[in-house]
């Protein structure tokens, strides 16, 4: 194919052929082509959202670089300025909130669709709540809650120090300190109670009063210092005593461990002394018998003929007793035959 022919392709810009069938690009044909979406101006588009009633200038107004919930601040601020009737404020301030909670949603889930619906409620819903527009001169304002934030930066630092000074010691977050420091308000009215949380979370002066606009009395903290080194002192002799007592416990202890010990000894030693005296006792019980057996035997030797006469006369003496006896007469025994 040749150069100057027409490609067969057609280019496609915003869902239209730019190529009619005739394969020729005219005037017309350009006409086809969509315009580059401009950005608008913010002040612009919030004055669009608050004069106008047609839905498609406000969603073409809709279309700025910014961040929504500046966006956000910037219509609810100037919807009482614009809108007179009551009825159409109220209407207004539930599509902001809607579109708040679809911010929301957004912010917390990371699914920006959301955005889409929070853009459709804060334009074409604000827009929709008035009947009629108002041909009348405002000026748009920037939020005054940013002013304000500005100013009170000074005392949410302040907070952000002490909730978290207090966390520490409370074992909270200090999200839900923040929530709690009025009632701490009300424990910091009493002098010397506010001294004691004072000293136990450790503020400052400056710390001090964000629960109570007074000082703390010089006088309040010498009372609460001499209470305080008193009680000291008292701990501090208690802690002696409880030291001495201990001191006690373990002296008494190592007495009753050597008195054992000293007593396991005297009876191994007694033990061992007996058994050395039976082995004594054992051993002169053999030396004395074989001691009486060698002198038995020699007294056998020397004393064998004075047993033996002696052994004779006792038995001659024997033999006449029992003759005396059978000589003696025996009696007769009378019976009646006798008479």
């Amino acid at each position: 194919m040749s150069r100057n022919k027409v490609y067969k392709s057609s280019y496609k810009f915003n869902q239209y052929y730019v190529v009619d069938n005739d394969k020729k690009i005219t005037k017309d044909s350009l006409s086809v082509i969509a315009k580059k979406d401009g950005e608008q101006n913010i002040f612009d588009t919030v004055v669009a959202v608050l004069k106008s009633k047609n839905p498609e200038h406000v969603a073409e107004a809709m279309r700025v670089n910014t961040q929504p919930p500046f966006l956000i601040e910037l219509i609810a601020e100037n919807i009482p300025r614009e809108y007179e009737r009551t009825n159409e404020i109220v209407k207004a301030y539930e599509m902001i909130s809607l579109a708040d909670v679809n911010l929301g949603r957004a912010f917390r889930t990371q699914n920006y669709t959301y955005w889409k619906y929070a853009f459709l409620f804060m334009g074409r819903g604000v827009a929709a709540a008035k009947k009629q527009t108002y041909k009348k001169f405002s000026r748009i304002i920037t939020p005054t809650i940013y002013t304000k934030l500005s100013k009170s930066r000074k005392n949410r630092n302040l907070k952000e120090q002490v909730t978290q000074k207090m966390s520490l010691k409370l074992h909270t977050s200090p999200k839900e300190l923040e929530k709690q420091l009025v009632f701490y308000e009300e424990l910091f009215k009493d002098n010397e109670q506010a001294y004691d949380l004072k000293q136990y979370f450790k503020l400052t002066d400056d710390e001090v009063k964000l629960f109570r606009s007074r000082k703390i009395p010089a006088s309040v903290e010498k009372k609460r210092l001499t209470k305080l080194r008193k009680e000291q002192e008292l701990e501090e002799k208690e802690i002696q005593k409880q030291k001495i007592i201990d001191a006690k416990k373990v002296e008494l202890k190592e007495e009753s461990k050597n008195k054992k010990e000293i007593k396991v000894k005297t009876k191994k030693d007694t033990v061992e002394d007996s058994s050395k005296t039976k082995s004594t006792t054992k051993s002169t019980k053999k030396v004395t018998k074989t001691k009486k057996s060698s002198n038995s035997t020699t007294k056998n030797k020397t004393e064998s003929p004075k047993n033996s006469s002696k052994t004779s006369s006792k038995t001659s003496v024997d033999d006449k007793k029992t003759s005396k006896k059978n000589n003696k007469k025996k009696s007769r025994q009378t019976t009646l035959f006798d008479f």
